[in-house]
């Protein structure tokens, strides 16, 4: 085969591989483009219908996801080693349904006529955020990923100006999508990678609402306590917590089960603002309590306990 020929070929291969990135680049678009807008026309339907649809496809879910499945399963056999295998395995199918309505209650709580549902929400211990926030140094809304998350901001940002701290998504397009709807929503949508000005948020005196309840790598955790498990967890809460003096308060969101929403303020009284371990370990604590009063109405379905302390083996092996 000739230099030429060859050169040919080589030009004809990086014009293929353009192509195969442009048309996936486009189909990822139309994709993407398609789903917001079913997910947008579902969070036009009221609230029950919307829920018993999302219930039929996370009863499917719990066959077909079976990775995600099997993540839940291992993290609440290891939660809950006090309760049998036939109750650990309906928290479990109970917990897929609950993630899948998850995503739908999110469509609603920002495209949807969300005026009954706030009509009707529970609030616990405002009183509570309020003596914390009163000399308006800043406050840290300790919180968690439950199932709830944007039905519960919603619920929380009708009663209170509050600042998130948001992970963009992957895919560029469902992401500015969900940034505009939460921009309208809070007070500030903060990138979790941009600690100064989550910083500037509560020297501001503004109330962050920060999700305590990740694992990020060791890199940036400390090791405490959660269900009795060595779990990495954030090292940053206490100096967040240092930075609006202490005043820290716990927040819960739930469905109840006439289909309300509930949310509560709990005190977090003397937090340590020195000690990223001892902090850890209270705000795990208070997250914990959260959990424990709907179990499967937390996202069980991610890897809590994904990094191990002292070379332990894999937590999951799946």
């Amino acid at each position: 085969m000739s230099l030429n020929n060859k050169s040919v070929e080589k030009m004809e291969s990086k014009k293929n591989v353009l192509i195969r990135t442009v048309c996936l680049k486009y189909a990822t678009y139309f994709t993407t483009v398609l789903s917001l807008a079913v997910l947008w026309t579902l969070a036009q339907l009221p609230l029950k219908a919307l829920l018993k649809f999302s219930g039929w496809l996370g009863t499917l879910s719990y066959f077909t996801m079976k990775r995600r499945t099997a993540i839940a399963r291992q993290n609440i056999r290891a939660c809950f080693p006090e309760l049998t295998n036939s109750q650990q395995e309906a928290i479990t199918k109970a917990c897929i349904i609950e993630n899948i309505r998850g995503v739908f209650e999110s469509a609603k709580a920002w495209w949807g006529n969300m005026q009954p549902i706030l009509d009707e929400a529970e609030v616990h211990g405002l009183d509570i955020l309020k003596e914390a926030t009163h000399e308006q140094k800043g406050c840290l809304l300790v919180g968690a990923h439950f199932t709830t998350l944007d039905m519960g901001g919603r619920v929380l940002a009708e009663l209170w100006p509050v600042d998130i701290l948001y992970r963009p998504f992957n895919n560029p397009v469902y992401d500015q999508a969900v940034f505009k709807a939460r921009a309208k929503i809070y007070n500030r949508t903060i990138d979790k990678k941009r600690m100064r000005d989550l910083v500037r948020s509560l020297q501001s005196g503004h109330t962050l609402w920060y999700p305590a309840d990740q694992d990020y790598g060791a890199k940036d955790s400390v090791f405490a306590s959660f269900f009795n498990i060595n779990a990495a967890s954030l090292a940053t809460t206490a100096g967040l917590a240092k930075r609006c003096h202490g005043h820290v308060v716990g927040l819960f969101h739930h469905r109840t089960h006439d289909n309300r929403y509930r949310i509560e303020f709990k005190r977090m009284d003397n937090f340590p603002t020195h000690d990223p371990i001892a902090a850890a370990t209270q705000a795990n604590a208070t997250i914990e309590a959260g959990i424990r009063l709907a179990p499967a109405q937390y996202m069980w379905v991610h890897r809590r306990f994904k990094t191990r302390p002292n070379y332990e083996p894999d937590f999951y092996n799946l």
